[in-house]
């Protein structure tokens, strides 16, 4: 009897041994589904953050293009319809315009922001300084003309990559008013 007594306790603590490890197993394979979709999770975010590195780059990309006017490359759609409409109305064709030097400078950046938006677009902001020159063989203080603008664009995903379908550029301040506010001041002052 003391023999049977042993192998019913042996086989009670060999069951709940069991029992502890099937439940381990039970909460180790519940945890690898939540780390496998906390894992899916953070690999989507890194893939949303480096698209949305990629229209940063993208927006300085269009910000020195368009500032040439030849930003074409960077547009879609009502966009590019209206850029290519804008160059025939012009007599140029695209083609020929973006072999074309523009008379940039330099530009700086001052801020730029991306958002996502849902269905694969986004939108970025930007406020940027262009510099053109006035008159290159000019001595004159004011042989530059700087612009600050800012920029909205609203980007779609592509099969070419994203690219712009809509966008505005408003002029924010023009050093050109200042030195005509000067000259006008100045001949106010002379008229005295």
């Amino acid at each position: 009897m003391k023999k049977k007594k042993q192998i019913s306790f042996t086989v009670l603590i060999l069951l709940f041994t069991i029992l502890i490890l099937l439940i381990a197993l039970f909460k180790t394979y519940s945890y690898i589904d939540t780390y496998k979709d906390e894992i899916n999770s953070l690999k989507e975010e890194v893939k949303s953050e480096k698209e949305l590195q990629n229209v940063y780059k993208l927006t300085h990309d269009f910000i020195e293009k368009s500032s040439v006017g030849q930003h074409g490359d960077l547009l879609t759609g009502a966009a590019k319809e209206n850029y290519i409409e804008a160059l025939k109305s012009k007599g140029i064709s695209e083609h020929k315009h973006d072999e074309e030097d523009g008379h940039l400078d330099d530009y700086d950046l001052i801020n730029t922001y991306v958002h996502e938006n849902e269905d694969n677009t986004a939108t970025s902001y930007a406020i940027y300084k262009v510099y053109y020159s006035n008159n290159p063989n000019s001595d004159s203080i004011n042989s530059k003309r700087i612009l600050v603008l800012s920029l909205t664009a609203n980007w779609e995903k592509t099969n070419d990559g994203y690219k712009v379908f809509d966008y505005k550029i408003d002029l924010l301040e023009d050093s050109l008013d200042k030195d005509l506010q000067k000259m006008y001041q100045e001949n106010a002052g002379d008229k005295k």
